[in-house]
């Protein structure tokens, strides 16, 4: 249905799941076939075994699934999540990779979903952003991080332990499951 957004902007509101908005785009809903889907920035850290529950992973695997190259993003848990910083590095993760956005090299059937998750920080700020891999089990702590903790050694390799620790987590291929 057709909206206003809180800045003024019209839009169009689907209603159901975010894979549903993205397979409304993709249908007919704009004119133009996108280069890139970014899904998010969602409320809520998609790490571990909850990307493969995830909305947001799901709306980018809905893009990827049809050879769009897709961003998944998501903030903290906290009663402000940092939307901000999540927002300043998926800018930055696109502006990287943008001159294979553009010239479609990333374009594939299945494409490629990365999955950014940055904490929000109760103390200190992000350590920076680490390519992860997805850890088997699910992260038991949904609080805030504290990113003023002194900082494990050596550098986690899996996001749940990234993420805990205070990195924004990068997993460059969370991709579409095979059927």
């Amino acid at each position: 249905t057709p909206t206003t957004l809180v800045g003024g902007g019209e839009a169009t509101a689907v209603a159901g799941h975010p894979a549903d908005s993205v397979n409304w785009a993709l249908d007919g809903g704009v004119e133009a076939k996108p280069n890139l889907v970014v899904s998010g920035i969602n409320k809520g850290q998609n790490i571990g075994t909850f990307v493969a529950l995830s909305g947001t992973v799901g709306a980018a695997r809905a893009g990827a699934a049809r050879g769009i190259p897709a961003l998944a993003v998501s903030s903290g848990l906290a009663p402000a999540p940092d939307y901000a910083t999540a927002a300043k590095l998926a800018v930055k993760w696109i502006e990287e990779h943008r001159s294979e956005i553009l010239d479609g090299s990333m374009a594939k059937t299945p494409a490629a979903v990365a999955n950014l998750n940055v904490p929000t920080c109760s103390a200190g700020t992000i350590r920076g952003v680490l390519d992860v891999t997805v850890a088997s089990a699910g992260p038991t702590d949904m609080d805030p991080t504290d990113c003023a903790a002194p900082a494990p050694s050596p550098e986690p390799t899996e996001d749940v332990a990234a993420f805990s620790a205070g990195w924004a987590t990068l997993t460059p291929d969370v991709g579409v499951p095979a059927s």
